[in-house]
């Protein structure tokens, strides 16, 4: 009898076993799964731009990419509930929660959601998706889920509602908001392709803000698309002509790097090297080019702009580079005009008042006025109470 039971005992502690090693192995595959937003992390990894050619960029589509979005979108889709549009949104607290909502999820799924929702009237709801899916390309510019709104995009405005206006420029909006080398693109094939002036104007304003929202190498990689199109650009007639100039010679501007801001300088000079000359026979790109270097806020051209402070009041190079640093007005910026004041002529008495006493910041303010404090020799007088009355208007 107790052989027996020693023969039944056996092959139940070696099932018993399999099963707890084999539990084991089922819990260790579940805990090895990496959480959802892990996957989303490595999937919108990638945030170096490559270096790109100055013509319009071309949207590739990448199927394993996408693939992968609609893969993470079925698992999300198995954790959250369907998005209501229909609930009122009538607090802030209420806008905060749908967004938060929006933004828990995928590309595909907020894409999907855009093309249900563009036909009816939830304009609230749909304020916020779109948000939402330019978030999406605002926080990496090159993830896979932000190429997967490029391809939608390239495929709606080739394809869906070609005579819906309102829808289009719905898209591009938000498209702007986004922002990114890629969105550039395309708009600007949009932009050529289209024939639809209002459509146009909503192309041209996004570029615009685009331009205010783009820094480092994003900023470079757009302002070079830009400056190629500033010099492809036909000359305007007159100031009402509505040239594309009026677009790209401020969006480079805003941009503001050292090589977008020399295309504006190099035609400014073409339009003449003296103030006198400029006035009489300048055309109007190097107009344009001249109030263009008005937007210039970066830090990044000040040494480029440093080196055009010579030579008399009358000299374009000169008068340029002095507005557009003053137009910078950092302390790095009036740094420059100060160490010019200092050795400027009695002619330039005028100019250093005009740019001084427009400085916009605090601390481009201290710099001048340590002129005072810490005094200096001033190579002209008349300079020196120029500053003087510059620094009385703040």
């Amino acid at each position: 009898m107790k052989n027996s039971q020693k023969g039944l005992i056996v092959p139940l502690l070696i099932i018993v076993a399999l099963l707890i090693i084999g539990g084991a192995y089922v819990v260790y595959e579940n805990i090895s799964i990496e959480p959802l937003s892990i996957v989303k992390t490595k999937v919108q990894q990638s945030n170096e731009i490559q270096p790109v050619n100055t013509q319009t960029p071309k949207i590739n589509t990448q199927k394993d990419s996408i693939n992968i979005i609609k893969a993470t979108t079925n698992t999300v889709a198995q954790s959250l509930p369907p998005l209501n549009f229909n609930k009122p949104l009538t607090t802030s607290e209420d806008n905060q929660a749908f967004l938060d909502d929006l933004n828990k999820r995928p590309a595909m799924e907020l894409i999907s959601a855009w093309k249900q929702q563009i036909t009816k009237t939830n304009y609230a709801q749909l304020d916020f998706l779109e948000i939402a899916l330019s978030m999406k390309i605002k926080a990496n510019p090159d993830s896979t889920e932000a190429k997967a709104i490029y391809s939608f995009a390239n495929d709606f405005l080739k394809n869906g509602t070609p005579n819906d206006s309102g829808t289009r420029i719905r898209l591009v909006k938000w498209l702007g908001q986004g922002g990114g080398v890629p969105v550039v693109g395309i708009l600007l094939n949009l932009f050529d392709q289209t024939s639809d002036k209002e459509l146009q104007r909503e192309i041209l304003s996004q570029l615009i803000n685009i331009s205010s929202i783009s820094y480092g190498s994003n900023a470079e990689a757009i302002s070079r698309i830009f400056e190629t199109r500033w010099h492809d650009a036909v000359i305007p007639k007159d100031m009402s002509s509505g040239s594309v100039l009026f677009t790209f010679g401020p969006a480079i501007a805003k941009l503001g790097t050292s090589g977008g801001v020399k295309v504006l300088l190099d035609d400014v000079l073409r339009g003449g090297q003296t103030r006198s000359y400029f006035k009489s026979n300048a055309d109007l790109k190097s107009q344009i080019a001249l109030m263009a270097l008005d937007q210039v806020r970066s830090d990044s051209s000040i040494a480029l702009l440093a080196q055009g402070m010579k030579g008399s009041s009358d000299d374009m190079r000169l008068f340029a580079s002095g507005e557009t640093l003053t137009n910078i007005s950092s302390p790095a910026s009036t740094k420059v005009l100060v160490d010019w004041a200092v050795q400027a002529d009695d002619t330039d008495a005028i100019l250093v008042e005009n740019w001084l006493s427009r400085l916009r910041d605090t601390d481009s303010r201290k710099v001048v006025r340590y002129l005072f404090i810490d005094p200096v020799t001033f190579h002209s007088d008349q300079v020196k109470q120029a500053v003087a009355r510059a620094i009385k208007s703040y």
